[in-house]
């Protein structure tokens, strides 16, 4: 098979870690592998010593209705002679698709980790309708959305079925309970809107105000730093908070804590969540997006009412104080991603739907 990965961005995240582990996937069963990618950016520069042939691709906002791009995406992707390529990104998709069906690539994948939908703009439904011949979707969460609020840009029969992400189960190994007297809070996110960490303080406030001791740790850089910092001095948690920065090793912070709260206010699969419940940490989230098909409820750990901050602490609290109950649903969330968050299951999966 000769099958590319066509993501235009310069930046290193999820999506760009998937592509790359999945090519390396093809790789190992023998397959020619193609990066469409910024030559100067992270996916490239992580792909070189790989044994894949990288192709340099710059997008702009303008590009999907540059011809001279198309023509030249069209004769890159000709000269490759693909099987199969799979794209990313919404972005990538109304740039690009359309060239690489007019090259004659067999079978045009969409790959979509958000739950958010594209608009439905001509340019959209076009690229969508013409230039895509499956959407696979990480989760539910990210399915409904999709159809619920773009209709027009995919007919039923192109929705394939669900392919969730997964991790290493040999990189996070069951650790359990791990706590002696003081509680340690944890999670592993960039601080950012999306990652809900303004909810999440108030939170631990309600819980110091109710008498609790504890320590929430929170791994990760991003651009809300500076306000979230100024809002644990607002509250008082300048005792109960570490801001610990960036961390290579998440497998090994993971493993110092007893909770894993979680206060995204939405995701397609939650990689850091399945990461914590794979050592055996209970987790508590809202309910909200994708967190019901990660999270068991009052099994391997709580869904908060969303956004609900007095509801997030009260979850907390009831795991705070039942040290047999974190161990129980520890375990709990250690099945569950073995059941369904298996990395070598699930690229095994995603390989026999592109190689059929």
């Amino acid at each position: 098979m000769r099958i590319g990965f066509f993501n235009g961005y310069s930046i290193w995240g999820g999506g760009e870690k998937w592509h790359i582990e999945m090519a390396k996937n093809c790789h190992d069963k023998g397959d020619k592998v193609f990066i469409y990618s910024p030559i100067d950016g992270e996916l490239a520069k992580r792909s070189r010593d790989l044994g894949f042939h990288i192709r340099d691709v710059q997008i702009t906002k303008n590009s999907y209705f540059n011809i001279f791009f198309y023509f030249k995406v069209k004769a890159m992707i000709e000269r490759d002679k693909l099987d199969v390529l799979v794209f990313n990104s919404f972005r990538d998709v109304r740039s690009a698709a359309l060239a690489v069906k007019a090259a004659k690539v067999k079978k045009v994948v969409l790959r979509c980790g958000m739950p958010i939908a594209p608009k439905q703009s001509l340019s959209y439904r076009l690229a969508f309708q013409r230039g895509i011949d499956y959407f696979v979707p990480i989760s539910e969460a990210v399915r409904d959305e999709f159809k619920n609020k773009s209709p027009l840009l995919l007919s039923e029969n192109k929705y394939a079925p669900v392919i969730a992400n997964g991790i290493d189960l040999d990189d996070f190994s069951y650790v359990g309970e791990t706590s002696e007297e003081l509680i340690t809070l944890g999670n592993a996110v960039r601080l950012s809107h999306q990652k809900g960490l303004d909810m999440l303080l108030p939170s631990l406030k309600i819980l110091k105000e109710r008498g609790h001791h504890f320590v929430m740790k929170i791994a990760g850089t991003g651009e809300e730093s500076e306000s979230l910092e100024k809002l644990r001095s607002e509250l008082g948690l300048e005792k109960e908070v570490e801001f610990l920065g960036h961390t290579d090793d998440v497998a090994s912070f993971v493993k110092t804590i007893d909770i894993y709260a979680f206060t995204s206010r939405y995701e397609g699969t939650a990689r850091s969540m399945i990461e914590a419940m794979a050592c055996g940490k209970p987790v508590v989230a809202f309910n909200t997006s994708s967190m019901k098909e990660v999270v068991a409820d009052s099994k391997s750990g709580f869904l908060a009412e969303a956004f609900s901050e007095e509801d997030f602490a009260n979850k907390l609290e009831i795991l705070i104080k039942d040290k047999n109950l974190r161990a129980q649903f520890g375990k709990n969330g250690r099945q569950i991603v073995e059941e369904k968050f298996d990395k070598k299951k699930n690229f095994a999966r995603w390989y026999d739907f592109l190689s059929k």
